[in-house]
């Protein structure tokens, strides 16, 4: 499933749709904010468009200025926004939130938390039967974890899920695996221990973490 685009995606893509509606090029555009006091030039801007740069609040009021348009132009589109890694919303409503139509608290927020209350898939309803002691935080811990490489590693080698590999590891140490292994390798090096000693190390430990992992994962599915 694709990824839902972030709100620097979405601004820069308006401000992209914006500028070239009134048929500025990058370099015009570039100075004219540089004469509102916002320094960008024109690799700047191809970066703000292309969603690779985040763009703060002044910067916001100043790009809605100098294209004379709302704020809430620039968060123009359908479909979902993520306001952080976790949490999306409708797009639509997020710029009838800066339109004044409606308040940030009436927001539909798509939280971790929220995702998971349901258990509404059978994925899910898996998790919970499994892990029917996990707190929500924990499972968004788990979700976060699991395409970690020693995780990956990990679940090859045990012929079990990414996620339960992961889940376990929390419900031990109270972090994913490789979050564990990767602080017992620092207390275990310094700056002076070589790279081939190093990749020892880490092999090592995680093939120690991975037996202490096996029997909690006995009959899991």
């Amino acid at each position: 499933m694709p990824e839902d685009p972030s709100l620097s995606t979405v601004i820069g893509a308006n401000v992209r749709r914006c500028r070239e509606s009134r048929r500025w090029t990058q370099d015009e555009f570039s100075s004219l904010l540089k004469n509102l006091g916002l320094g960008l030039s024109q690799s700047g801007i191809a970066t703000a468009e292309s969603g690779s740069r985040s763009i703060d609040v002044g910067e916001l009021l100043i790009l809605a200025h100098a294209l004379d348009v709302d704020v809430a132009d620039l968060f123009a589109g359908s479909g979902k926004v993520r306001l952080t890694d976790s949490t999306s919303a409708d797009l639509r409503s997020v710029a009838d939130c800066l339109h004044g139509v409606r308040t940030p608290s009436e927001l539909h927020l798509n939280t971790p938390v929220a995702r998971l209350a349901g258990w509404a898939t059978s994925e899910q309803k898996r998790i919970k039967k499994t892990w029917p002691n996990a707190r929500p935080a924990q499972i968004v811990h788990a979700e976060r974890g699991m395409d970690g490489l020693a995780e990956q590693k990990a679940a090859r080698a045990l012929g079990a899920r990414a996620f339960d590999v992961s889940m376990a590891a929390i419900e031990l140490w109270g972090e994913t695996l490789t979050e564990h292994r990767n602080a017992i390798v620092a207390e275990r090096t310094s700056a002076d221990t070589s790279v081939r000693s190093v990749q020892a190390i880490r092999g090592r430990v995680t093939r120690n973490l991975i037996d202490e992992i096996r029997p909690r994962l006995k009959g899991v599915r």
